[in-house]
């Protein structure tokens, strides 16, 4: 016969299941917000049954149920979701920070304010065009003057804001391979954290909860593969493992901007090469904008070497030929790029300088040679501006190898632009909207329901009042048993 107090038993655990139940109910309430939290889930099942012994049972298992138990509280997680998710950010990642960054490098290209590179140029031939009606007049000189100054600015400017933009985005390469560290810890840490919780058979849902939280932030910045087996988990990019348990590699920026692993005595080793993720973005973008400079300085040498081979043809208001008109650097006056490009001094000085613009050439006789004088200077006509036309003329001419005008050249780097911004948005609206997606489709799994919760609340809520009237039934009937049986 079992005993007496057997019902007590069973309304005990009830009770204690039955707020233990309430308590995970009330964890998924309280965490309804947290980025990253799972929603938990107490698992009921009954306890060991009781066999009542005896001499003449039956045949039967004769099992007298003991109650019930929380035997797991296991969260609710689709590994799928998360390997796409994780899939899937990384391209976004990627596409973020190219979006970012070719936006910004089509913003400084653009001419459509009337202030560009291609804008400079035009106005530049303009003032020659102005200068062929007459060249002597010194206002449209100064205005030649001021137009050859404005060009070289604006192709200086540009150049400064692309390298702005290149320092911004090893800038950004630095910070991202200090996150990626500093992420790998963390969840190293985690790791033998979530290893020493389990070792007696319990689920660490909310640790492994912030490691998958930080290990979905560390799928935004490199391409990233997970592998966990028998409670250890390894991060492995490019055949490398990032984390091993509770060992890390490192990654670490060399002097050449290239991201390399770092070895166990600090040195630097391998290129990392990622392929996707933010910090490939990053690296990507940079490329990008180094070839858009290096363009930019092909327009400037072809353009300056144009403008001073055509000026050296010409004649000076002295009948003096032409010097260059564009010059690098002083002490490299050949070599013109979009950083180094100026006017010649000479030409900007005040007092002689719009004196040296050569705009005219000199009289020719029958068979296409220069006509000189008794002192063998070419005879120039006073207000001749036939070299300021050729001058302005420029800007039809075939350059490049005979293949595109300065003006072409120019449209094909903002095409090129434009369609590398373009695919770059494209790329970053799908992934983004692909992203959601596969958020959505996790938080229908992972997220906290509050009217799921609410309905589970109250059916907890009434099994523990229902246990707790078995208690008190049980104990009417002990208090009949003990005290109301008997002899009088």
């Amino acid at each position: 016969m079992r005993s007496t107090f057997f019902g007590l038993e069973i309304a005990r655990k009830a009770l204690m299941t039955q707020s233990r139940a309430l308590d995970v109910t009330g964890h998924n309430i309280a965490n309804q917000g947290t980025p990253g939290y799972s929603r938990q889930r107490a698992v009921l099942t009954t306890t060991n049954p009781y066999t009542v012994p005896g001499m003449h049972n039956g045949s039967s298992a004769g099992q007298i149920g003991t109650g019930v138990q929380v035997s797991a509280i296991y969260r609710l997680r689709d590994s799928y979701i998360d390997y796409q998710l994780r899939s899937q950010s990384q391209y976004l990642g990627k596409a973020a920070a190219e979006n970012q960054t070719l936006d910004r490098v089509e913003g400084i290209f653009s001419d459509l304010q009337g202030g560009g590179i291609k804008t400079a140029i035009s106005e530049f031939f303009n003032a020659w065009q102005d200068l062929s009606r007459d060249g002597s007049n010194e206002t449209t000189r100064a205005i030649v003057q001021r137009r050859g100054e404005a060009v070289a600015d604006m192709f200086r400017h540009v150049d400064g804001q692309l390298q702005d933009v290149v320092a911004d985005i090893n800038h950004g390469i630095k910070l991202a391979v200090t996150d990626i560290n500093s992420l790998v810890d963390r969840i190293a840490s985690l790791n033998v954290q979530i290893q020493t919780n389990e070792l007696g058979g319990k689920n660490a849902n909310d640790l492994r909860d912030r490691r998958d939280l930080l290990i979905d932030e560390l799928s935004q910045m490199v391409n990233l593969n997970v592998f966990e087996s028998n409670g250890q988990l390894s991060l492995v990019v490019n055949g490398v493992s990032l984390v091993r348990h509770e060992s890390v590699t490192h990654m670490t920026l060399a002097g050449d901007g290239v991201v390399r692993w770092e070895k166990a005595d600090g040195t630097e080793g391998n290129a990392v090469n990622v392929t996707s993720g933010r910090l490939a973005g990053l690296e990507s973008s940079r490329e990008k904008t180094i070839g858009y400079m290096k363009q930019l300085d092909n327009l400037a040498s072809e353009f300056a070497s144009a403008v001073n081979e055509q000026h050296m043809k010409g004649y000076d208001l002295q009948g003096a030929k032409g010097i260059e008109f564009f010059v690098g650097t002083d002490s490299d006056i050949e070599n013109v790029s979009a950083r180094y490009i100026y006017v010649n001094k000479l030409i900007l000085d005040e007092d002689t300088g719009r004196g040296l613009i050569a705009a005219a050439t000199p009289e020719l006789d029958a068979a296409g040679n220069p006509i000189f004088d008794a002192d063998g200077n070419p005879i120039v006509v006073a207000g001749d501006g036939s070299n300021a036309l050729a001058m302005a003329q420029l800007r039809n001419k075939l350059l490049f190898g005979d293949k595109a005008t300065l003006e072409q050249y120019y449209e094909s780097i903002l095409g090129s632009l434009g369609v590398d911004a373009r695919h770059a948005l494209q790329l970053l609206d799908n992934q983004t909207l692909l992203v959601n997606q596969l958020e959505m489709r996790r938080a229908s799994v992972s997220g906290v329901m509050l009217d799921e919760e609410m309905t589970n609340m109250i059916q907890f809520q009434h099994a523990y009042s229902a246990a707790a009237r078995l208690v008190t039934v049980i104990d009417e009937v002990l208090d009949t048993l003990i005290n109301r049986t008997g002899l009088r």
